[in-house]
């Protein structure tokens, strides 16, 4: 009877190990992430050599979810640099939230050696990235030849930078100014350092001390005699390029930024764009040759821009926008400027015109913040969230609005159709009882 169960019980063991194995096996399988889960103690900043760029968020916030997969490229893009990638729950850790006065989600920030750089950006890989790799620093590279300043021009020639040709230990103002600029604003653009020998001839350099944005191909040479703004005001206007993709986040910079300056925003798409023979491409090719021409004339008062697609253009107008368009802004007061034909009509002449128009007063300024545009503009989001919501989730916003609808109409037809109505005789049943007994009795008399 023993020897007939053996097997049987060996086979139960086997199964009951095997079992084990896979269960603990699943248990410990997990995907590798490149993004640190920090906690309290994680999430410490006292070190002096610590450079931490961190996401806070919280599970339930719609932007965060959509943020992860980016954070988790940023990750593995700066695997190789002496960064920790992070990201906080503020929901489990209020008291880290508090203490670092996280006042929205997410929050993406940066902490380097104990001092704080709040990123405000665009939430793309390719510019959080871009934003890391600058705070990390050095504040201002030094270039050792010409050699190397050609190959960071290739590198950031779709973005701009800042060259200080001079020496570093030499006592001189301008210098002076320079790096202490660069110290408070090296986490927004690339601030960089050589020697005036070192410069190529397209550099032109008449002085010891000389400073350059370079961006578009090209250099523009500092002067303080023509430039009435301080050198941080210029640095702050000059360090965008031309045609600038504009996201909410960079247009609500360039308006902190280029105070000074208009911006011209072009709505384009962009894979219209790339087509040799689109309305879009015909529009950006006429931006490109007006700037060409007339650059000389623009760059002091305007800032070219684009925009991919026109739900940005729909919010500052107000209204439904075609693609392809073209008009002016003001990013500090919320007012705006439309041509009086349309953009696909246009040569370089009347562009130009039109723009030289908008410096002199002569078109009519709309928009901007005032009591009655700010109610405009809570109406136009209103009612366009609510048509988004229909349009992409019907049943949804069906629920969400009928519900709510329909018990408020069974309330107002609940009262409504409730008769009030009183009989005479429930409020004269006393007082005709008491007549009918006294006609009583004076009858039995």
């Amino acid at each position: 009877m023993v020897w007939t169960n053996v097997p049987l019980l060996l086979q139960q063991l086997l199964i009951a190990l095997l079992h084990l194995f896979v269960s603990s096996s699943v248990s410990d399988f997990h995907i590798s992430s490149a993004v640190v889960e920090l906690d309290d103690k994680g999430v410490s900043l006292n070190g002096v050599q610590v450079v931490k760029l961190l996401q806070f968020y919280a599970p339930w916030c719609g932007h965060c979810k959509r943020l992860m997969p980016t954070w988790e490229q940023v990750a593995l893009t700066l695997s190789n640099e002496p960064i920790t990638v992070g990201k906080l729950d503020c929901t489990k850790h209020t008291s880290v939230t508090s203490e670092l006065k996280i006042n929205g989600y997410p929050t993406v920030r940066m902490y380097r050696y104990g001092e704080k750089y709040e990123y405000h950006g665009e939430r793309s890989k390719e510019a959080i990235v871009d934003f890391a790799l600058k705070v990390i620093g050095p504040e201002v590279r030094p270039l050792s030849d010409r050699y190397e300043l050609v190959r960071v021009c290739e590198k950031l020639k779709k973005t701009a930078f800042f060259l200080l040709a001079g020496e570093k230990n030499v006592s001189n103002p301008l210098i002076e100014e320079y790096y202490t600029v660069a110290k408070k604003l090296f986490s927004k653009t690339y601030f960089y350092q050589i020697l005036p020998r070192h410069l190529p001839s397209t550099f032109p350099c008449d002085e010891t001390v000389c400073i350059f944005v370079v961006k578009d191909g090209t250099q523009f040479l500092y002067n303080p005699t023509i430039d009435q703004n301080s050198l941080e005001k210029w640095i702050q206007s000059s360090r965008w390029p031309f045609m600038q993709l504009a996201k909410y986040e960079t247009l609500t910079e360039m308006g902190e930024c280029c105070n000074d300056k208009l911006l011209v925003v072009a709505v384009l798409d962009l894979v219209e764009k790339r087509k040799l023979k689109s309305p879009v491409k015909q529009l950006d090719d006429l931006i490109r040759m007006t700037w060409q021409q007339y650059s000389e004339q623009l760059k002091g008062k305007f800032q070219f821009v684009w925009l991919d697609g026109n739900e940005i253009a729909n919010s500052i107008l107000l209204r439904t926008v075609p693609v392809p368009c073209l008009f002016v802004f003001n990013a500090s007061s919320y007012s705006y400027y439309l041509p009086d034909q349309d953009a696909l009509q246009m040569t370089e002449e009347i562009l130009l015109q039109f723009l030289q128009n908008v410096v002199n007063g002569f078109v009519a300024m709309r928009g901007g913040k005032g009591r009655v545009q700010h109610l405009r503009r809570i109406f136009y989001e209103t009612t366009t969230a609510i048509y988004t919501m229909f349009a992409n989730q019907p049943l949804l916003a069906c629920c969400l609005f009928g519900l709510p609808l329909g018990i408020f109409s069974v309330i107002c037809y609940t009262i409504c159709s409730t008769d009030v109505s009183v009989d005479s005789d429930e409020i004269y049943a006393d007082s005709y009882d008491s007549a009918t007994d006294s006609d009583d009795h004076e009858k039995e008399e």
